[in-house]
């Protein structure tokens, strides 16, 4: 009887030795997979060159200008169309806002990477595509109006793509592309305030700015909008003066047909 009751005994041991042993192996592979996954665990991936819908145009083999939340304040440019002014690589663009250089596009601007047109540069926001301005340029030409894409207090940073990208956007992107990337995950409240004016205060510009942004672990909501009052600037406040049109040997050209036609009297 005794015998009996110490194998009974010692079966118990040795089932509940196994049950413990049993338990604790998947415990333990669990804690080795959750440490070899987190080791391997890779925060971002941006990938450019590719037929997928990203919103960077970053690490690309392709030289790419960027210009950041810094350089934006050092330029302090008032709005989207005075940042596109400051790009070096944009040459051959309409930008000024009166009725004098531009006809149908007044108070528009466009985007014209190395000169090849206004029609050969792709502009992004957050890597898509954006609708075509009403009105042409005075040549019939279809661009995108950057003055309208957003407010500048939303702009997080800009992305050029400053070699020809056709193989993967298409024609309008022969001469590259631009992106401009928006505060998405900002937070909070931010009011601007911009006061610009012109010598002896004959034009003013006044322009408020507001970003709000909020949301949970789903769902994210970022608002920009901003206000300009700019005063009308008349030519009789202005003095006018002759351009210089003398040639090397100097004989005036002035009376040449041209453009822009220029008499001096």
């Amino acid at each position: 009887m005794r015998k009996r009751i110490m194998r009974s005994t010692t079966a118990l041991a040795a089932l509940g030795l196994a049950a413990g042993v049993a338990g604790f192996v998947p415990t333990a592979q669990a804690q080795q997979a959750d440490a070899e996954q987190a080791d391997n665990e890779i925060e971002q991936i941006v990938v450019t060159g590719s037929y997928i819908r990203r919103k960077s145009q970053m690490n690309s083999a392709s030289p790419i200008q960027v210009v950041g939340q810094e350089q934006l304040n050092e330029i302090g440019a008032f709005d989207v169309a005075d940042l596109v002014q400051t790009l070096t690589i944009n040459n051959g663009s309409q930008n000024n806002p009166d009725a004098f250089t531009q006809n149908l596009t007044t108070g528009t601007s466009n985007i014209n990477l190395r000169g090849l047109g206004v029609q050969s540069t792709l502009v992004l926001v957050n890597g898509k595509r954006q609708v075509s301005a009403a009105s042409p340029t005075d040549g019939g030409l279809l661009f995108i109006d950057t003055a309208s894409l957003m407010p500048m207090i939303a702009v997080d940073r800009v992305e050029i793509l400053k070699d020809g990208a056709s193989a993967l956007y298409g024609s309008d992107a022969v001469a590259g592309v631009v992106n401009f990337i928006t505060r998405d995950n900002f937070e909070g409240l931010e009011l601007q305030a911009d006061f610009s004016a012109v010598t002896n205060q004959t034009q003013n510009d006044i322009k408020v700015s507001g970003l709000w942004g909020g949301g949970n672990e789903r769902t994210h909501i970022t608002i920009a909008a901003s206000y300009l009052n700019r005063t009308p600037l008349l030519t009789a406040e202005k003095d006018l003066r002759p351009l210089d049109k003398r040639g090397p040997n100097g004989l005036s050209v002035s009376q040449l047909p041209g453009q822009p036609g220029n008499i001096v009297v």
